[in-house]
């Protein structure tokens, strides 16, 4: 089972920052990416130090700026490192892509295996 599970009756926003306090209860007050609690004042955390994050960045997919499902809640340092990036055509031929914690069991799909 997927980490984060989103609600599927959010009203349609015009700009997608509306929905940071959607996607705040979706992924439990964590980081989509590195977990980090935004409780953890200690480490950066905190409501402000979040941000919402583009799955698919804004920059190749364009179309897919408002919409939801396409949003993550993440701490400025992993929006940050993550920015604009997105594997090219060839490097996903190489099956070098990101990890979609809404859609794949992490734990389950890439844990080490048991020795």
């Amino acid at each position: 089972m997927p980490i984060f599970q989103r609600r599927s009756d959010v009203p349609f926003r015009a700009n997608y920052k509306a929905y940071k306090p959607f996607l705040r209860e979706d992924f439990k007050y964590m980081c989509a990416y590195c977990l980090l609690h935004e409780g953890e004042q200690q480490l950066g955390g905190g409501f402000q130090y979040f941000q919402t994050d583009h799955f698919r960045p804004q920059k190749g997919f364009p179309e897919l700026i408002n919409v939801y499902d396409n949003l993550y809640y993440a701490c400025h340092w992993c929006n940050q490192a993550k920015s604009d990036t997105w594997p090219s055509e060839e490097q996903q031929v190489d099956r070098y892509r990101f990890v979609d914690p809404c859609a794949e069991d992490l734990y389950k799909e890439h844990s080490a295996p048991s020795p």
